[in-house]
């Protein structure tokens, strides 16, 4: 038995993608990332990979710049059948979240993400149902 980053006892998973996931997760990549091009966005830093289990959440620090326009778009391998997105500003108060329940979670499509000032952003992904790898993209607006 190992522990968690807080030093609480707990069984230890490992998940291992089968490469045909690991290239439908990565076929998505590529497609999400063709599209918001198209759509005169730029890639905002490197992806952001990870994993989670059952329930499990994680948070991400985003800084993000006023006067842009922001969009996440991500993808989970098929056994994450729900991946859920929420984004936090500074203070921590919910800016956005994805209202999908699928494992393709988007937000700032509809209604871009509008930033009025700048700070440190708190991105939360959540497995909601499933579990498994999954890859995320931030894209915005040149300003």
């Amino acid at each position: 038995i190992g522990t968690d980053d807080f030093g609480i006892p707990g069984a230890k998973l490992e998940y291992k993608l089968s490469e045909n996931s690991r290239r439908l997760v990565e076929f998505h990549q590529v497609r999400a990332q063709e599209s918001q091009l198209a759509a005169g966005l730029t890639a905002e830093g490197p992806a952001i990979e990870g994993q989670l289990g059952q329930g499990e959440r994680r948070d991400h620090l985003l800084v993000l710049r006023a006067g842009h326009c922001y969009r996440v778009i991500g993808a989970g391998e098929p056994s994450l059948e729900d991946l859920d997105l929420a984004l936090f500003d500074p203070m921590g108060a919910p800016v956005t979240e994805d209202p999908g329940q699928d494992r393709y979670p988007v937000i700032g499509l509809q209604a871009g993400i509008w930033l009025a000032q700048a700070g440190r952003f708190r991105l939360q992904t959540h497995a909601y149902v499933g579990h498994g790898k999954f890859a995320l993209r931030v894209y915005r607006t040149e300003q």
